[in-house]
């Protein structure tokens, strides 16, 4: 049995390591410790909203929400199926659904991957469509642009 595991990268010259103490889990940016960072996030749907503690997930293209809280918010169900990479390297599917969240008063539109996970997943395109980035010295989420970065018009 392992009790610690160290990865190394090195990605465009920045160093960036996981070390896993047992089950305690800490990551570092060039040196700094991340932790883990977490965002309520409010999701909305055709039959209601829910407040949710999402992991942000730089690595995640989606928000990824388990099926039981997709069907609950009645979440709009595409005809697309996307393919995911998990976290351990295993290639998936998933249904892609739309829906809304919001984070600090800021409401956007996103798109969904149906997955069983253990903890909601917040992901970079919901983080560009609300217009937040996560500050890797700080491991706050930080605003740098407008809300939404997109217009919806009625006509």
């Amino acid at each position: 049995m392992r009790t610690i595991e160290t990865l190394i990268l090195q990605l465009y010259n920045f160093r960036l390591a996981t070390i896993n103490f047992n089950s305690l889990s800490r990551t570092y940016f060039n040196g700094i410790d991340m932790g883990f960072v977490y965002a309520d996030v409010i999701v909305h749907g055709i039959k209601g909203s829910k407040i949710l503690k999402m992991l942000i997930d730089t690595g995640s293209t989606y928000v990824v929400l388990d099926p039981e809280t997709i069907s609950e918010l009645g979440l709009i169900e595409t005809p697309y199926k996307v393919k995911i990479t998990l976290a351990d390297r295993r290639a998936s599917e998933a249904k892609l659904y739309i829906g809304e969240v919001e984070v600090r008063k800021r409401r956007g539109p996103v798109f969904i991957a149906e997955l069983n996970t253990p903890m909601p997943l917040l992901g970079v395109h919901a983080l560009e469509t609300l217009g937040f980035k996560v500050n890797p010295k700080t491991g706050e989420l930080e605003e740098i642009s407008p809300e939404g970065g997109y217009i919806l018009y009625n006509i």
